[in-house]
C-alpha cells in the first residue's frame, strides 16, 4: 500500500464455525493482521447463523460503512450478500468454506493476504445473483438455485 492512503473503514463478518475457521484458532487473528496491514479498519461481528449474520449486516448499513466483509464460507457470503442487494454499499469477500465457489467463481484467490489485497486494489464489479419468492418470503440466491 502507497504511504499516506487513506485509512478505509469497514464491518468484518467473521463466521468461527465456516470450513477452514473451524477449529483453526488463529484464522481470525490472522485475518485482522492483513486487514490492519492493508490499513483497513474493521469492526468485528462473529456470527455462525443467519439471524446473526443479518444484526451485523445490518448494524453495518446503520454506521454508513461502505464495505462490508464477509469470511466463511458460501452460506455466509450469500447471508451477507441478501443485506446488501440493491444498496451502495460493496460486498468484500475473504473466502474460509469449505468449497468456497461463490469466490471462485468471481476469480478471489483463496489466499487470504491475496484476498485482503484485493479489498485495497481491486475493483468493485456488481454480482448476479438471482431472487425467488414464495409467499411473503423473498431470497437472493449468489451460487445455486434449484426448483421442481
Amino acid at each position: 500500500m502507497a504511504q499516506g492512503a487513506t485509512r478505509l473503514a469497514a464491518a468484518l463478518i467473521y463466521n468461527p464455525g465456516a470450513g477452514s475457521a473451524a477449529g483453526n484458532d488463529n484464522l481470525l487473528d490472522d485475518v485482522r493482521d492483513l486487514l490492519r496491514e492493508a490499513e483497513i479498519d474493521a469492526e468485528l461481528h462473529e456470527a455462525e447463523d443467519e439471524k446473526a449474520i443479518a444484526a451485523a449486516t445490518a448494524h453495518a448499513r446503520e454506521q454508513g460503512l461502505e464495505l462490508v466483509i464477509a469470511c466463511g464460507g458460501d452460506g455466509t457470503l450469500e447471508g451477507v450478500a441478501n443485506r446488501l442487494v440493491n444498496t451502495p454499499v460493496t460486498l468484500g469477500i475473504l473466502p474460509a468454506g469449505t468449497r468456497n465457489n461463490v469466490a471462485a467463481g468471481l476469480n478471489i484467490p483463496t489466499d487470504l493476504r491475496a484476498a485482503v489485497a484485493l479489498l485495497r486494489s481491486g475493483r468493485r464489479q456488481a454480482i448476479d445473483m438471482v431472487q425467488t419468492r414464495r409467499g411473503k418470503e423473498e431470497r437472493w440466491f449468489l451460487e445455486l438455485f434449484t426448483a421442481g
